[in-house]
């Protein structure tokens, strides 16, 4: 525990670095992941054909306690500009849910983008302008490319201090519950979405 010089998971994975060479200079703490030449093939002409400012919203989690209301999710589709594109994706045993919610939406400007892999992901979020998602892999993700993003977490202190997003750019949003984000406001996450992109 002497050599974690913080409190973010990362510092804790550096630790055996700086055991081994205590003068170790960490320059950076975000993390990086290597994506294969055929993932970012397959995703190229899709975003070279996007020519306005897109938002990707991720609606799926690890655990049910880190899951939004589908409610809220239209909510907050319904109150962006309709001058964004919406990118949406889910974990594939949520693809009813997001199916439901784009019928629900309405909207000729959204569209759901499937992916096979964690490096199909990677690619996803490395090609969007800003990140919406419960705190997930998601959230690493985008601190691999410095993505602005918004990230909820349930109210529980060492989560939000160990896998809180590492981009420059951040907004966390955090519940009044310790056990859920149900209680997190569509305004609240509007309101910081104006702050980004403002």
């Amino acid at each position: 525990k002497e050599y974690v010089r913080g409190e973010h998971t990362i510092d804790i994975n550096l630790s055996p670095l700086i055991y081994f060479k205590k003068d170790y200079e960490v320059k950076t703490i975000r993390p990086a992941i290597n994506i294969p030449s055929d993932t970012m093939k397959k995703f190229s002409c899709i975003f070279s054909k996007l020519k306005r400012k897109n938002i990707l919203i991720n609606i799926s989690a690890g655990a049910e306690n880190r899951y939004w209301k589908e409610e809220k999710w239209l909510e907050l589709l319904k109150k962006i500009d309709k001058s964004y594109t919406l990118l949406l994706i889910s974990d594939k045993r949520d693809k009813k849910l997001a199916d439901k919610i784009i019928l629900d939406y309405k909207g000729d400007n959204i569209t759901y983008l499937s992916a096979d892999s964690i490096f199909e992901v990677a690619e996803i979020v490395k090609n969007c302008d800003i990140i919406i998602t419960p705190d997930t892999s998601v959230v690493h993700l985008a601190s691999c490319f410095n993505k602005p993003i918004i990230a909820m977490f349930h109210n529980v202190e060492w989560v939000i201090k160990r896998y809180a997003p590492l981009s420059d750019n951040h907004r966390i949003i955090t519940s009044k519950e310790k056990d859920s984000i149900k209680d997190i406001s569509v305004e609240e996450v509007v309101e910081n979405l104006r702050e980004l992109l403002s």
